[in-house]
């Protein structure tokens, strides 16, 4: 490796009233040209690091360590000295691009902004000239027309881009990516890792937080693995993802579910390092390619449906059946309508023509005390638990809310419900009055799906419900649901950018593109053998593990 632009030397975090250290003495380096990828659970400190090294932690976090920038002495707890070098010398791109612009002030505004505070002498035709280089740099296409627009009005990876153009506005030399593309589809998520590659190779200095594996091995130089804060190990990324040396880094890579073929069971890094059953003890079933078909009346069924959003067509004649104990994957680009569809079925969103029965009653046309009833019928799990919790509840008062909403039981009886739930779900009574801030992401998102299940209902519609996850808590998460299909006989809408997780988890795959089904059928058959160029455009921007040599 050339030397370094960046170092850390012994970089200490702890969160005020935290029990344990985020980071405990992590020293790396990484140098121009370069993509360092830092990967690991969630809890592990990928994120702390990000924000510690733009000087970005909470006030009250106790901080120590050295960061040297071209062999330049700054303090991680010196906040003015960061200060001066945040954007200008280390720019940072977040994995909620939508979260990081101005959402009242179009993009090219707001680059054009940060690009005067680098160059105050510039005049606006030199700041247009460089607003436009930025974008070009980033592969924004048609920017006089995307940089005139607001950041809702962009696609995901349009808007990406363009978080990443802010982060090289101050012309850095090195670049923080935190999470960037766990949230895109797959074309989108190659062509983001994509443009991180041409940056390092460009001469640019990258540090990319990941918890896709597969996908930051296709550009990564080197990889660092924490874990609880320390580093576990680190090495050439190609290296250690054919070849791991840690029991911990063995186990993260065995949890990932894989396109090829599937256990019946994903194993779950335990605390010793150890794959373990799922938390909750159940009877293991067949893969998913072997189970059995079986006639069963449909709990869902969808005719014809069509949504519109003003002039623009969002889906077309939607037809499907989902019946007890099936899961259906819904796959498809971004803006493709998969979250259009999860809206429709709970009527948030109009739909113009079709049907929509469920166990055997019209949705379309019910009103009043039906309608009501009917949404009860569908559980919903969003992608981000976090957002869908509300932080002032303890666990078990979430679970508990709909009982409230539709007047079932007194406090009592929904807080024995809770703790029903949340044993079903895999957690311990002691997470029953711990607030979303005290849960790790993984616990979050059982939480929310107990939650969806406290009413009994005879549906789950999952929208990204795993894409937001690490690895190892995305295993625990498809297990669960697996789980939960064979005990209650739920019937699951698994919508996902993730063909991995629903190669895994789905019996039956539904293929969207442009508000249309493009292609269905059996899971293994679609996705070893797509016939349409959607299907095929999403498999071949899947990466696939790295195999040792």
């Amino acid at each position: 490796m050339s030397a370094p632009v960046l170092e850390i030397d012994d970089l200490r975090v702890r969160y005020a009233g935290a029990g344990r250290p985020a980071l405990d003495g992590l020293s790396l380096a990484v140098a121009a040209g370069e993509v360092l990828a830092v990967v690991g659970e969630s809890g592990s400190g990928k994120s702390t690091l990000a924000l510690a090294i733009l000087g970005l932690l909470p006030a009250g976090t106790d901080v120590a360590g050295g960061v040297r920038l071209k062999g330049e002495a700054v303090w991680a707890g010196d906040r003015q000295a960061l200060g001066r070098w945040r954007g200008r010398r280390v720019g940072i791109a977040f994995q909620d691009a939508l979260a990081s612009l101005h959402p009242l002030r179009t993009v090219g505004d707001q680059l054009d902004e940060l690009v005067a505070r680098r160059d105050p002498d510039l005049d606006r035709n030199r700041r247009r000239e460089r607003v436009l280089a930025l974008a070009a740099e980033v592969g924004l296409d048609d920017p006089g027309t995307l940089l005139a627009r607001h950041p809702h009005r962009l696609s995901g990876g349009q808007r990406q881009r363009a978080g990443i153009a802010l982060a090289l506005a101050g012309r850095p030399e090195v670049l923080v990516a935190d999470e960037v593309t766990s949230a895109l589809d797959p074309p989108r998520a190659a062509a983001i890792a994509a443009l991180l590659r041409r940056l390092a190779d460009a001469g640019l200095a990258v540090i990319a937080v990941a918890h896709d594996l597969d996908r930051i091995g296709t550009i990564a130089d080197r990889l660092v693995v924490l874990r609880r804060g320390a580093m576990v190990e680190a090495g050439r990324a190609r290296d250690l993802l054919s070849r791991p040396r840690s029991p911990y880094l063995r186990n993260l890579l065995a949890s990932r579910p894989r396109l090829d073929a599937n256990p019946p069971r994903l194993p779950v890094a335990g605390p010793d390092d150890a794959p373990i059953a799922p938390s909750a003890p159940v009877a293991p079933v067949a893969p998913v390619a072997t189970i059995p078909e079986r006639p069963r009346a449909p709990v869902l069924s969808v005719g014809g449906l069509s949504v519109r959003h003003g002039r623009v067509a969002a889906l077309t004649r939607i037809t499907f059946d989902l019946s007890a104990g099936e899961v259906l994957g819904v796959v498809g680009p971004s803006g493709c309508g998969k979250s259009t569809l999860a809206r429709a079925l709970l009527r948030l969103d109009r739909a113009h023509d079709g049907a929509i029965a469920v166990e055997g009653r019209d949705l379309l046309t019910a009103s009043g005390a039906a309608l009501a009833d009917l949404r009860r019928r569908i559980g919903l799990v969003f992608q981000d638990p976090a957002a869908s919790l509300d932080p002032r509840l303890p666990a078990w008062r979430s679970i508990a809310e709909p009982l409230v909403v539709a007047a079932v039981g007194d406090v009592a009886g929904r807080r024995r419900r809770a703790l029903e739930l949340l044993r079903e779900v895999g957690l311990a009574p002691e997470h029953a009055d711990r607030r979303p801030h005290a849960l790790s992401g993984g616990q979050q998102q059982r939480v929310a799906i107990a939650r969806a299940l406290a009413l009994s209902p005879p549906i789950l519609v999952c929208d990204e419900a795993v894409s937001a996850l690490d690895v190892g808590v995305q295993a625990g998460i498809l297990n669960l649901l697996r789980d939960q299909c064979e005990r209650r006989g739920l019937a699951v809408l698994f919508i996902s950018h993730d063909l991995a997780a629903v190669r895994f988890v789905a019996d039956r795959v539904l293929v969207l593109d442009a508000g249309r089904i493009v292609e269905s059928g059996p899971v293994a058959e679609v996705l070893s053998h797509p016939s349409h160029p959607a299907s095929r455009s999403l498999l071949a921007a899947t990466p696939r593990p790295i195999e040792a040599a």
